[in-house]
């Protein structure tokens, strides 16, 4: 090794004067054969950054090493009484870091003191690890979350297993929910004229009941204008917030989320409020809880669902004629919800009278009744849509789907329990509406630098 670069770390006091002196890695200097040997690999990086943080830490953690002044017990001396060694989780390394114990010398006395980095500092990992582990559980599986870690970092590590991040998620998770409304509202909020409110729920596997499920509630909130054209039929929601929750609390918490994520937008006295609902009485109730929040709310049936709701009936009773399904999509489409209940139920005794059969009636009832309703949610959709007035949460991207099914039910085999898919939703809710970096701040800020 003919020429090389030397790393050195030099510890120096207040006087500029050499503590000590550690060297840290020698990288000789060769002409490159590949890209591969251009510079450093991922390896090499990695191995310097934790040769780095080793002598820091060690240092850091003398200055915690405060004798106290005399035993809280019998007021005594105190004397040292070797080493504890704390484990301590970086981003990229896995660390050991030796705080002192002391105990009382009075021999009668059994006080002693034993620290820890996380009883000293409130945690054992570092606060930006903690993230990426929430970051990451709260995109993708936890499973899934463990491999891109351990490809990101460069190495296979314990704290970074599916477990511990499945752990650390929640956990965050719940800080979310408890800093999310202070959080949407810390900032002067422009009163609202007019907000958008769309509300939908969906149905998760429930782990500790299993073949069964639990409802999880989604909503989005935004003002009109921010609903911007990207597309021929395609609309992107440049500034929103949301709010969901699986919690089985007579939609308190539901409810709260949603008022608040309202409250972030601009809600007011004096707002006026269009909703849109899938019809399920449950999202009505949360639209409900609104009312003495704002000026007036418009209740619309969601077109997107009942175009849905047609196409599933007249996929099951194929025996429907295609120009009375035709007419009848007309007929809801320009608001006309009486006259299509009627071409339905004409339709569906010409059908038992040409088959003698009344297999079909159940899912007939089913639509029927589904309109019948949510009869005063449906408007003239052809009406709004000439006037450029939102009539369905399809022209943007669908709340349930991206807070809810993306994440909780794409894999059909995946199971959560209550809790776990609550915290998790605040989380997802909190990316959404782009509020993750200040909820996080606020966390970081009032629960992490916390100390014990």
């Amino acid at each position: 090794m003919s020429e090389y670069f030397q790393i050195t770390l030099k510890h120096i006091n207040e006087k500029a004067e050499l503590i000590r002196e550690a060297l840290i890695e020698e990288i000789p200097i060769f002409p490159p054969l590949s890209v591969s040997d251009f510079g450093l690999n991922q390896a090499a990086q990695l191995r310097i950054l934790e040769k780095l943080q080793t002598p820091l830490m060690n240092a850091q953690s003398e200055t915690l090493n405060q004798r106290p002044s005399a035993c809280p017990e019998c007021q005594s001396r105190v004397w040292k009484n070797g080493k504890a060694v704390s484990a301590f989780h970086q981003v990229f390394s896995d660390h050991q870091v030796a705080l002192q114990k002391y105990q009382c010398s009075n021999p009668s006395c059994n006080w002693s003191y034993t620290p820890s980095i996380k009883a000293v500092l409130g945690g054992s990992r570092h606060s930006d690890l903690s993230k990426l582990q929430a970051e990451f559980g709260a995109v993708v599986s936890f499973n899934k979350s463990e491999h891109i870690l351990r490809q990101t970092l460069g190495e296979d590590r314990a704290i970074n297993n599916h477990e511990r991040i499945r752990q650390t998620a929640v956990h965050i998770g719940n800080l979310v929910e408890k800093h999310l409304d202070s959080a949407a509202s810390a900032d002067p909020v422009i009163p609202a004229k007019e907000l958008i409110v769309q509300v939908d729920g969906g149905h998760v596997h429930d782990k500790d009941r299993p073949k069964h499920n639990f409802e999880a509630m989604t909503a989005k909130v935004f003002r009109p204008q921010n609903c911007q054209k990207v597309s021929k039929d395609r609309f992107e929601i440049v500034d929103k917030n949301c709010a969901a929750s699986a919690k089985k609390d007579e939609q308190e918490t539901m409810k709260g989320r949603t008022l608040s994520a309202a409250k972030a937008q601009g809600l007011n006295a004096t707002t006026n409020v269009t909703a849109l609902a899938d019809g399920a009485a449950n999202c009505w109730n949360i639209v409900a809880f609104l009312k003495t929040s704002c000026a007036s709310i418009l209740c619309i049936l969601d077109w997107f669902h009942i175009a849905k709701n047609l196409n599933n009936l007249f996929k099951k009773v194929s025996c429907f004629q295609k120009s009375i399904q035709e007419l009848v999509k007309l007929e809801l489409w320009e608001g006309r919800v009486i006259q299509a209940i009627a071409l339905l139920k004409e339709e569906a005794r010409r059908i038992a009278r040409q088959t003698g059969s009344l297999a079909f009636q159940e899912d007939l009832t089913k639509t029927i009744t589904y309109l019948e309703n949510n009869a005063e949610f449906i408007v003239n959709y052809q009406q709004r849509k000439e006037q450029g007035l939102i009539y369905t949460s399809s022209i943007a991207e669908s709340t349930v789907e991206h807070l809810l099914n993306e994440r909780m039910k794409r894999k059909q085999k995946m199971q959560w329990t209550r809790n776990g898919c609550h915290a998790i939703l605040q989380i997802r809710a909190a990316m959404a509406g782009d509020l993750w970096e200040s909820v996080w701040q606020d966390i970081e800020e009032n629960e992490i630098r916390k100390t014990a």
